[in-house]
């Protein structure tokens, strides 16, 4: 059933950046024309055509100044990313080359994870644990692979009960969360293989995380609630309405903070130990009747910040002190020709200062310091 992987399947890929010679002096296009006051201007026949590329490039986005690079990990779009917590590692589930695991310090892959041989693999989640420990994948079987992350081996792989939705893996993996359409949230025991408690919801469970110690989970479903969970005891803790399916869990690294969001819909952080609401980040939805759709969200290492990913490709800095923005970034499409804006699917913060954030069109947004 499974073929166990050994050492780099096939050889990094670097990212090559034409060089471009500034010291070349520019020709004149012959569809320029000189007037008799000297300045130059388009032929008439050429001006629609600029006006339109100049459009579909500010359309896209892509002169965010806070944008310092992207680089492209699939070549048709991801199913699914997940990011180590210092954004140096990164494992996707591509929509056509299966899964791999990436080193982002280098922009290269390191290891191609499929689940028989070298055939693709059509994953539909992925977890990699916050300290790049290990990584978990899950096919369409649903067949789960655990992995060493730092030498690509497969390590165990089992055969799911449930179809997944998601996954969430505690540091050195301690414990993984899954979530499944079955109306439950899994909580796995990867040591000894095999599910500690089932968690049960009314309706699919959409997005899990995880503390890193593995003692806190998060789950949010189609039910329009958020449950944190004692994982150990499978105990719910608190319970926080969405006012619409569940779309986005976040657990700060500690378990002291926690982020749910629902479908245009609510989108909060809340003190887990106290349950209290600390601040919305859609104040309005509830007179205007929607929000911003967060897909994606991350704490800060230090817990004093908030990272946000949209389904429309903003990304978005929130103050734990008093819940105010800090900065922001619109990211470009893949090309001005995409049908759609980028949905973001994982965020981290580099130790350097930067952010990542890994789109659904299978590019890596490298983002330096923004305001506003």
């Amino acid at each position: 059933m499974f073929q166990e992987i050994s050492g780099k399947s096939r050889a990094s890929v670097p990212i090559q950046t034409q060089q471009i010679d500034s010291h070349r002096p520019a020709k004149r296009p012959a569809s320029v024309l000189q007037t008799s006051s000297g300045t130059w201007v388009l032929r008439d026949r050429w001006l629609p055509c600029a006006l339109m590329l100049t459009a579909a490039l500010l359309l896209s986005g892509c002169f965010d100044p806070g944008e310092k690079h992207s680089f492209g990990v699939a070549e048709q779009g991801l199913y699914d990313a997940s990011l180590s917590s210092d954004a140096g590692s990164l494992v996707i589930a591509s929509v056509t080359q299966g899964g791999s695991f990436w080193d982002l310090a280098n922009s290269t892959r390191s290891f191609n994870w499929n689940h028989h041989g070298e055939k693709p693999t059509a994953l539909v989640a992925v977890a990699l644990a916050g300290d790049t420990s290990y990584a978990v994948t899950v096919d369409q079987a649903p067949i789960m692979v655990l992995w060493d992350a730092k030498t690509g081996q497969a390590l165990r792989s089992w055969m799911l009960p449930l179809e997944v939705t998601s996954m969430a893996l505690a540091d050195a993996g301690r414990r993984l969360l899954i979530g499944t359409a079955n109306n439950e949230a899994l909580v796995f025991d990867l040591r000894r293989g095999g599910i500690e408690h089932r968690l049960s919801h009314e309706e699919e469970v959409n997005d899990v995380a995880i503390s890193a110690d593995g003692k806190l989970g998060l789950t949010v479903a189609d039910d329009d609630y958020a449950r944190l969970w004692d994982l150990q005891q499978a105990k719910e803790l608190h319970r926080w309405e969405l006012n619409n399916n569940g779309m986005t869990a976040a657990l700060s690294p500690s378990g002291r903070y926690a982020f749910a969001a629902g479908q245009s819909a609510r989108a909060a952080v809340w003190d887990t130990r106290s349950g209290a609401l600390l601040f919305e980040l859609n104040p309005f939805q509830k007179w205007v009747g929607r929000g911003i759709s967060y897909s994606s969200a991350v704490f800060s290492p230090r817990e004093d910040e908030l990272l946000t990913g949209s389904v429309t490709g903003n990304v978005k800095r929130w103050s734990l002190g008093n819940g105010q923005p800090l900065g922001s970034w619109i990211l470009g499409r893949r090309s001005w020709i995409s049908p759609s804006a980028v949905k973001l699917i994982a965020l981290a913060y580099a130790r350097n200062g930067d952010y990542f954030a890994v789109g659904s069109n299978g590019l890596v947004y490298v983002l330096g310091p923004q305001s506003g």
